[in-house]
């Protein structure tokens, strides 16, 4: 009869590039937050942003997600790997938390896109024809979302 004790390690080591590790990619997602939460001074008025502009402010915008669901996805390795272990569950819950933080502090570009009236978004739409798809459907959930005060 085979036991746990059987099996072999799992080792998570090699899931980040080479000299990084869970805590670099927490605080480089961080320092990437936090340089495009001054994005959303100039989203104020949507004839501050130019069309041109807009892929690279969409771009900032898809490499912290990118961050997020590599935490996500190392989170729950984290949760798979080892449920008893307190490290890992102190581990997981600093994960967690991190990821929360980076969308709660990244959500305002949504909410600006989803405002956005329809003749500004399509101009915005031409600059990133990659997105167009994505783009389009999170507008399109516009009309269901609840507003914050609901």
């Amino acid at each position: 009869m085979n036991t746990t004790d059987d099996l072999p390690e799992w080792d998570l080591a090699g899931f980040f590039p080479e000299g990084t590790d869970i805590n670099t990619i927490i605080k480089r997602a961080k320092e990437k937050s936090l340089e495009f939460s001054r994005v959303k001074e100039g989203l104020v008025s949507p004839e501050l942003l130019a069309p041109a502009e807009f892929l690279k402010v969409f771009r900032k915008f898809e490499d912290i997600h990118r961050d997020i669901i590599q935490l996500d996805v190392y989170l729950e390795l984290i949760k798979t790997e080892s449920l008893s272990d307190n490290n890992a569950q102190n581990l997981a819950s600093q994960i967690d938390s991190a990821i929360n933080n980076l969308k709660n502090e990244t959500s305002f570009f949504m909410r600006w896109w989803k405002d956005l009236p329809d003749d500004q978004a399509e101009s915005f739409l031409h600059e990133a024809p990659g997105n167009h798809y994505y783009l389009t459907r999170k507008r399109a959930y516009n009309e269901n979302a609840l507003i914050e005060a609901e």
